[in-house]
């Protein structure tokens, strides 16, 4: 991976610098674009999924978010990503390093820097070729409350906890400890846990956690009325971001693709290497040729749509994925 190149010095003019990594599809490979990932999750640990695009034909971007890890600047979850994805495309295509072709993409947080980056670029008429929003987390208030507006206090808990203040990511907290916090947040609130350990010993982290249960709810009729571009959401039976996924493709306001499964946020990561679930998808080829098809197409015709559910195998049946209609579709969503 000697070619995954640091591209932060392009930043260093514009405070905060935000780190970028960059790894150029392979001249033997028919280039197809470009892909930007913005994550909180470090991304010199992307190095893989770098490599995986660019055999793929796509030039690989794939940045670490303001105040995370190699970034400089304050870390606030879900504040700056909008404004910080324009900046980072400008710069890049002010670099020439951009391909008129370009995705933005991303998994859970990194799903939410991709859509408020679509929004931003799509007011300053820059729009991306696509997005693919993968179990996403699509904001403050989402990812606090389901869409009935129940509080995700365990789940919230325990991300806020491990990723949602200092620079680096923490230790993830033991489950006793997460389940002792989600009783005091069930019983007293969620702002109770402030006055509790390791809630109380940080003034960062409660400034963050008292944001997160201020945010209004917000419309999903218009939310995204502003992005006028192709979606792939991805989601699966078992993500507790599920219903938002639905959701999320319902509302889309404009050509909107969907590809379902089993498997929970992980995308199947989840499950043991040798589980049956995750043997199947394996053989069935996986997620990507699938997101692959999905960006080929919508490169030239916009309007593409596709849908697919992985389906297991079941008695005697195969594993497969299932083609579904536009009918289907929502039927499904409507039972859901």
């Amino acid at each position: 991976m000697n070619n995954f190149r640091d591209l932060s010095s392009l930043f260093e003019s514009h405070k905060p610098s935000l780190r970028t990594f960059y790894l150029l599809s392979p001249t033997k490979v028919h280039r197809q674009g470009s892909v930007l990932i913005r994550t909180p999750y470090n991304a010199e640990r992307m190095r893989g999924q770098a490599m995986s695009w660019a055999n793929a034909g796509y030039d690989a971007f794939i940045q670490d978010v303001r105040g995370r890890y190699g970034s400089q600047g304050a870390w606030e979850p879900y504040t700056h990503e909008a404004e910080d994805g324009l900046r980072t495309i400008e710069t890049l295509n002010s670099a020439g390093l951009l391909d008129d072709t370009f995705f933005l993409v991303g998994a859970s947080y990194e799903a939410h820097t991709a859509l408020t980056a679509a929004e931003e670029l799509c007011k300053n008429s820059q729009k991306p070729t696509g997005v693919i929003a993968m179990v996403p987390a699509l904001g403050l208030w989402d990812t606090a409350h389901a869409p009935d507006g129940t509080p995700r206090l365990y789940d919230r808990i325990g991300w806020w906890l491990q990723h949602g203040y200092g620079a680096e990511s923490h230790a993830p907290t033991s489950e006793e400890k997460l389940k002792m916090l989600t009783q005091i947040g069930r019983q007293e609130g969620a702002l109770a846990l402030l006055q509790h350990p390791p809630f109380s010993k940080s003034a960062h982290l409660q400034q963050q956690w008292t944001k997160l249960w201020q945010e209004k709810a917000p419309s999903f009729e218009t939310r995204w009325a502003n992005i006028k571009v192709p979606l792939l959401a991805v989601g699966g039976d078992a993500d507790f971001f599920a219903e938002d996924t639905r959701n999320l493709y319902a509302h889309w306001h404009a050509s909107a693709s969907l590809i379902w499964g089993p498997w929970g946020h992980g995308l199947g990561t989840e499950w043991d290497y040798h589980s049956k679930l995750r043997v199947e998808l394996r053989k069935s080829g996986g997620l990507f040729p699938h997101l692959l098809q999905w960006m080929k197409k919508i490169a030239h015709h916009p309007e593409y749509a596709l849908n697919r559910t992985f389906i297991p195998s079941a008695g005697r049946g195969l594993p497969h994925w299932k083609e579904s209609t536009k009918s289907e579709l929502r039927k499904n969503l409507s039972e859901h």
